[in-house]
């Protein structure tokens, strides 16, 4: 899943490379981005939930499945302290809570 998501990240910057004129444009979005994508090592990223005070968690639930949460708040430090009442999907495996 990790690499799928890497190739779709790899074919995102290509065409965003296509659209800019400037090779050191190009070149300091790239670097932004993969800085702001390698620092938050999630799955699902972006960078304007990080400015919006979101922050991301990967969850088990109590079937034992694994997800992915983006949550906006305080960050959680403790497994025991977080509740999750009203989720959105966004797909399979990652969702948004909604306030």
């Amino acid at each position: 899943m990790r690499t799928e998501n890497s190739y779709r990240f790899i074919i995102g910057c290509f065409f965003v490379a296509l659209s800019v004129s400037n090779v050191i444009t190009m070149v300091a979005v790239f670097i932004i981005v993969f800085i702001f994508t390698f620092l938050s090592g999630t799955q699902y990223f972006n960078p304007i939930f990080l400015l919006f005070g979101y922050h991301y968690y990967h969850v088990l639930t109590d079937n034992g499945t694994k997800i992915f949460v983006i949550r906006r708040g305080r960050i959680i430090r403790n497994p025991k302290d977080i509740e999750l009442v009203s989720l959105k999907r966004i797909n399979d495996t990652t969702f948004i809570e909604r306030r």
